[in-house]
């Protein structure tokens, strides 16, 4: 099965789930780069439970935009728990939508350790609810890298929406 096929299966999956619950989905992207965003409106309908995507790929973006205070992100990295939750929590206040998705991580590039290459954060927050995050270690090319992540985005946010006690049992 191609990287393309299961993101789009993925993609799928949330969009049901959103469909279902009758929520709307805002996401704020930073290793995707668009990518969350594009498989979504892949889906004929997309309109009805997709705000938009905020892409906050550098952290100048992500002060501007989401308005993560720049000691923070030095503080805990672009990369991290706490930046993650709060780009999902001021994706959510910006769109007014019903649930968002967060995505940051290293996919390997110029600026990227390698010890760091496939480290990747992700949040999902209800509107009046919990965020939940959880830290993943993703192996492959930059391309799956990346693909991977908004694969687990989906799911995570699926999951969510569907079935949220279910994070307190699950492990990743």
């Amino acid at each position: 099965m191609s990287k393309e096929f299961e993101a789009a299966t993925a993609a799928k999956m949330l969009s049901n789930a959103l469909m279902t619950s009758g929520k709307v989905l805002s996401v704020a992207e930073s290793i995707t780069g668009g990518l969350i965003g594009a498989l979504i409106t892949d889906i004929p309908g997309s309109s009805k439970i997709f705000w938009g995507s905020l892409v906050t790929y550098s952290d100048a973006s992500k002060q501007k935009i989401l308005g993560i205070k720049k000691d923070t992100i030095h503080t805990y990295s672009a990369v991290s728990k706490e930046v993650v939750e709060l780009m999902a929590e001021n994706a959510l206040k910006l769109s007014k939508s019903d649930i968002s998705l967060a995505v940051s991580g290293y996919a390997g590039g110029n600026d990227d350790s390698t010890e760091d290459i496939g480290l990747v954060w992700i949040a999902v927050k209800l509107n009046k609810g919990t965020v939940f995050s959880h830290k993943f270690n993703f192996t492959g090319s930059r391309d799956l890298i990346r693909h991977k992540t908004a694969i687990q985005g989906f799911l995570f946010a699926e999951t969510v929406l569907r079935q949220p006690e279910r994070l307190d049992s699950c492990s990743f």
